[in-house]
């Protein structure tokens, strides 16, 4: 838990891993949780005595997730229905949102030259509009309570560019400075935001399950992820 959560993050308030030792029950909204570190993450969650809900568009690869507590709901960051039915049916149940973790996400990567424009856009709209909708989702019930986290995954992609990742880099740079932005505007309600900066996936900053390959111009190739 402390290496997934606790070694990448940063907030301009607090240490994230400070939040790993929380001694209070919390209600925590976590997306992109059908594999990988979101899966982990809401397991490790639960174990910790917070009552986790997991969204993701794969809703049967979460059904596990049920023993130890934790409610799997489907969400697609890029459905306005979808993400208001989640945000409500939690506040339905539970009357407030503590912590809103945004895990969704994935790399698309290719020559700019070959890159569809939707495809390009789609990209945005995962990795960065997703995610700020909800946090416009949230953030009402957050003020409210005059307390609350958000908790946006980022990554090193965030910070320095590769070969092929464009439209990915520019996703991840952009979460970065929306969430520099963000946190200076809800610090007052005593609400904090942090990035999580987690580690590379080797080479791309995104589990391999997680990445579109595109090809590339003829005659080039994508580097061979370090093994």
């Amino acid at each position: 838990m402390s290496r997934i959560l606790g070694n990448y993050a940063r907030s301009g308030i607090t240490n994230y891993s400070n939040f790993q030792n929380m001694d209070t029950h919390k209600i925590i909204l976590l997306t992109g949780a059908s594999s990988g570190i979101g899966y982990d993450t809401a397991i490790a969650l639960s174990r910790q005595g917070h009552k986790v809900y997991a969204a993701a568009r794969r809703v049967e690869r979460m059904e596990a997730l049920r023993e130890y507590g934790i409610e799997p709901l489907r969400m697609d960051v890029t459905d306005e229905q979808s993400m208001q039915q989640v945000v409500q049916t939690i506040l339905n149940q539970e009357g407030r949102i503590d912590v809103l973790i945004n895990n969704a996400g994935y790399g698309y990567f290719g020559a700019v030259e070959n890159v569809p424009m939707k495809d390009a856009r789609n990209q945005l709209e995962v990795n960065l509009f997703g995610l700020a909708r909800l946090c416009q989702l949230v953030l009402p019930t957050m003020r409210a309570q005059r307390s609350g986290r958000i908790i946006n995954t980022s990554s090193v992609a965030g910070k320095s560019v590769f070969y092929y990742g464009a439209w990915y880099h520019v996703s991840k740079y952009a979460v970065e400075a929306f969430s520099d932005a963000l946190r200076m505007e809800v610090k007052p309600f005593g609400i904090e935001v942090v990035i999580l900066n987690r580690e590379l996936s080797r080479l791309t900053g995104v589990s391999l399950r997680r990445t579109i390959w595109l090809r590339l111009p003829m005659g080039q190739h994508m580097p061979r992820p370090a093994r």
